[in-house]
């Protein structure tokens, strides 16, 4: 594999690993996505440690790996067949390295340099998954430190490991946002009496700092998905470019699918489909009626208006209710949440070189 000198062997399996996912995928090109999910394939490793922390499973990033790009017919792809991203994925690794004194680049160094990609395939897939994959390291890198993502990372790693010894040691340590301290659970019965493995298990425990009681209590609340029988685009596929979630192609046809996504509305309110414009929202393009030539509560299909080179969000606007004869009083409005672009641009798609 000498295309992967500079990486570990580790890192050099999930580089060759994200070329296997695209090809069990059908897909046409080897992305940032790719990696990020053959990362979590790897089953060990840093990255893959920062990112089991956050819950995250191959599984659940294939999955949605697959709702946002789509599945085609398996397929084989050159090595080379790489997006933008994922290359500069693999140059920033090694730069994150070099600079962190490493002689090879590991599994986080490719983990951090996917989360310095806005707009790449792994960020959308991190994002559609809830998860900032970065870590505080990352975000503190980005936000102005005089440190290296790599630096952070060690240098946390470095306490974590001295707070965990002290701990160990029968010390409460304050590490966190919690005083951290070890106890055991269980009855130990007679003053003989000792640890027995049958009753008795060594617990962690965690008390919140003092500091964070009133700070909790100035916390905004936000709750979503309160709201039952929204319009939802799930998928969007470029009939020309065959591509999912990413391209338009003014002209032609853009078939969608979701969860009632049906162009229901009562006489005088505006509903239907709009594209508008990512740079100035104020200028809305919408689709005529005329132009939609499939209609249904999972489906939809419409020939793509003339729209300039840029990117673009779609909205849908509808009163349908989810039953075939009910329209619902208001109006309701939701936006698909990937940018789509028409033109050439910044995107993660393939680029081949």
């Amino acid at each position: 594999m000498d295309q992967y000198n500079g990486f570990t062997p580790r890192a050099a399996s999930a580089l060759a690993g994200a070329q296997q996912a695209a090809q069990q995928a059908g897909h046409t090109y080897i992305g940032s996505e790719h990696l990020l999910l053959a990362l979590l394939r790897e089953g060990a490793g840093a990255a893959y440690t920062l990112l089991a922390q956050r819950r995250l499973t191959a599984g659940k990033a294939e999955r949605a790996l697959l709702q946002m790009v789509g599945r085609g017919h398996p397929t084989l792809l050159e090595p080379e067949e790489t997006t933008v991203h994922y290359r500069a994925a693999m140059e920033e690794a090694l730069r994150e390295a070099q600079a962190g004194g490493f002689l090879q680049a590991g599994t986080e160094h490719l983990l951090l340099a996917l989360c310095g990609q806005e707009g790449s395939g792994a960020m959308q897939l991190m994002q559609k998954l809830g998860v900032d994959a970065g870590g505080l390291c990352s975000l503190a890198a980005k936000a102005g430190s005089k440190f290296s993502a790599s630096e952070l990372l060690t240098a946390y790693k470095d306490i974590e490991k001295q707070a965990k010894e002290e701990v160990y040691s029968g010390a409460t340590v304050e590490f966190g946002f919690a005083n951290n301290s070890l106890g055991v659970e269980g009855a130990v019965i007679g003053p003989g009496g000792g640890f027995d493995p049958a009753v008795n298990r060594v617990v962690m425990r965690c008390i919140p700092l003092v500091g964070l009681r009133p700070e909790l209590d100035m916390i905004d609340v936000i709750i979503n998905g309160t709201n039952e029988g929204m319009p939802t685009v799930t998928t969007l596929y470029d009939v020309f470019t065959k591509t999912t979630n990413a391209k338009l192609t003014p002209g032609n046809t853009l078939n969608g699918k979701g969860n009632r996504v049906k162009i229901a509305g009562s006489e005088g309110k505006e509903v239907g489909f709009f594209f508008i414009d990512a740079t100035d929202e104020t200028k809305v393009v919408a689709v005529p009626e005329t132009a939609i030539s499939r209609n249904e509560p999972s489906n939809f299909a419409f020939i793509i208006p003339a729209l300039p080179n840029g990117n673009y969000y779609l909205e849908i606007a509808t009163q349908y209710g989810g039953q075939s004869t009910k329209i619902l009083k208001e109006v309701r409005r939701s936006r698909f949440p990937y940018l789509l672009q028409v033109g050439s641009g910044g995107s993660d798609r393939p680029e081949i070189e």
